[in-house]
C-alpha cells in the first residue's frame, strides 16, 4: 500500500461520523401589534389565534419594549391575554410589535 492510498483510508474514518445536529431556528408564527401591556402580561391583537401549543415564546419587536423575548407561561385565548416569565422592563402598550416565536 502506498501513501496515497493510506491517506484516503483515514479520511474514509471521518466520513463514518453521524452528521452534527443543526441548530433550531426560532419560526415565527404570528405576528401583531399589543392592545395593551403589563408586568408580566400582553393583550395580542383582537385577531389572534384562540391557542398556541405549549413552548412557544412572544418576542416584541417594535415600539416599548422592543428587543425582549419572554416564554409563554399561560395564554387565554377569548381575552387574547399571554402571561409571560420572567416580567417585561419596560412593559409593552399599544406601540408595541410582536411576534410568537416557536422556540
Amino acid at each position: 500500500m502506498n501513501a496515497r492510498s493510506r491517506r484516503v483510508e483515514s479520511v474514509g474514518a471521518f466520513d463514518k461520523r453521524p452528521p452534527r445536529p443543526q441548530p433550531r431556528l426560532p419560526v415565527v408564527m404570528y405576528t401583531g401589534t399589543a392592545q395593551t401591556g403589563g408586568a408580566t402580561s400582553i393583550t395580542l391583537a383582537a385577531t389572534a389565534p384562540v391557542e398556541f401549543p405549549g413552548g412557544w415564546s412572544v418576542k416584541l419587536v417594535a415600539g416599548a419594549g422592543s428587543g425582549q423575548t419572554r416564554a409563554i407561561s399561560t395564554y387565554n385565548g377569548s381575552t387574547k391575554v399571554v402571561t409571560v416569565t420572567p416580567d417585561w422592563n419596560p412593559v409593552p402598550d399599544v406601540t408595541t410589535g410582536y411576534q410568537i416565536l416557536d422556540l
